[in-house]
């Protein structure tokens, strides 16, 4: 109300000996007003200015929401991050859709697999054999007998946490010598080991793994460990996951 009636202060004016009193000069300004007003607009003083007010501040705010609206609607189709920059939009759109295809097509060739882990599991001796014959026939199940002494099982435990993200379709364990059962003498020359299972079989056993991959625990990487695994046929023949290698630091 406040601003409506600095506007109307600017229409007064005070009188002198020859002009009409003030009254006057605001009733007629006012009719005059309203009669240079648009129908459908307020014709009586600052009630009227008020109200058209309001109703033209309701008709920018129904506007505003409408285009929110529409925008809101063109997300839910399809969430792009377009360029500010206009003349780069068609450039932009067709690298986007380009990428967008091969993702699909990657997409569509992947084998679908029963079930995914995507992490590395930790077993204890009760639990190894449910981990094994509980999963359904297509899955890889691969198990690290390890010592926490070894610095090379360290690493390859780093290293599993990685692919199994990697592969989640494939069910990454580890279990402790001690817990596994496994002699003393064993112990001390057969680890690392890994046993690979598929359909509750076993389809690899490596013993002192590190004879074939290296014993230098600086050069076994995620990479190195997933390669020997493929070459013994026992990882699914697919692409790798994108992922990061936090798990190693």
């Amino acid at each position: 109300m406040a601003a409506i009636e600095r506007e109307l202060d600017g229409r007064v004016r005070e009188p002198d000996s020859d002009e009409e009193p003030v009254e006057r000069l605001v009733d007629t300004d006012a009719a005059a007003l309203g009669r240079a007003q648009p129908r459908g607009y307020g014709r009586t003083g600052p009630k009227g200015v008020l109200q058209d007010r309001e109703r033209h501040l309701q008709e920018l705010a129904d506007q505003r929401q409408e285009r929110l609206d529409q925008l809101d609607a063109v997300a839910r189709q399809e969430a792009v991050p377009r360029p500010i920059d206009p003349a780069a939009d068609e450039e932009f759109m067709a690298k986007y859709r380009e990428k967008r295809l091969r993702d699909m097509r990657r997409e569509a060739s992947r084998p679908k697999f029963d079930k995914v882990y995507g992490s590395l599991i930790h077993l204890t001796s009760r639990e190894y054999t449910d981990a094994i014959d509980k999963e359904p026939e297509s899955v890889f199940v691969v198990v690290h007998i390890y010592d926490s002494f070894m610095a090379l099982s360290n690493k390859m435990n780093k290293c599993f946490k990685v692919a199994a993200r990697q592969y989640p379709m494939v069910k990454f364990c580890k279990i402790l010598a001690i817990a596994a059962g496994v002699s003393e003498a064993f112990a001390q020359k057969g680890l690392p080991a890994l046993l690979v299972y598929q359909k509750g079989n076993l389809v690899g056993n490596f013993i002192a793994v590190g004879n074939d991959i290296g014993q230098d625990e600086a050069g076994i990487t995620p990479g190195v460990l997933t390669a020997f695994l493929k070459g013994k046929n026992c990882l699914p023949d697919v692409e790798p996951e994108e992922v990061d290698d936090d798990d190693l630091y």
